[in-house]
């Protein structure tokens, strides 16, 4: 587990309610100007794509073991345009 998070990192989520036994699981790919955390995943609007999510959506940053632990902190993360629409509740 990483304390922020990184470039690549699976980034997982609570859905429908924090202590809910559902969630969604996407890679940080950057942020957006609104303080969003920018998600390569599928299954938001029915297709894979890039989406802003909250921050307070997170349950944890996971890294592999095998790889090194990169530079971590909101900052490592590019900024990336977004419409600001940002994904609820994904399937």
């Amino acid at each position: 587990l990483l304390e922020a998070p990184a470039p690549g990192a699976v980034v997982t989520f609570w859905r429908k309610r924090k202590d809910g036994p559902y969630g969604h699981s996407a890679f940080a790919v950057g942020r957006n100007s609104q303080g969003h955390i920018m998600c390569l995943g599928g299954n938001q609007g029915n297709r894979v794509s890039i989406r802003p999510f909250a921050v307070s959506r997170v349950l944890s940053y996971r890294w592999p073991k095998t790889h090194a632990v990169p530079d971590i902190g909101f900052e490592t993360l590019p900024l990336l345009n977004s419409d600001g629409v940002v994904s609820s509740d994904e399937a």
